[in-house]
């Protein structure tokens, strides 16, 4: 479970790094790197999103076996 806290926590960190990129114009002065940065943006959402599932599930196998040991 922390694993997966841990690589949540570096994904969303790069994510909101790369969101603080979107907001300069530099960026879209280079259209290859402004396609890589939103193809990496959306890379990112995606593994984000299957992540927190893993979490929410680990948390939910956790407490049910909590129950079971009480």
């Amino acid at each position: 479970m922390e694993a997966v806290e841990g690589l949540l926590s570096k994904r969303e960190a790069e994510l909101s790094e790369l969101e603080t990129l979107f907001a300069s114009p530099e960026l879209y002065r280079d259209g290859s790197r402004t396609a890589e940065s939103v193809e990496r943006h959306r890379v990112l959402k995606e593994e984000i999103r299957i992540l927190t599932a893993e979490w929410e599930q680990l948390l939910v196998s956790a407490e049910e076996i909590k129950q079971e040991i009480r």
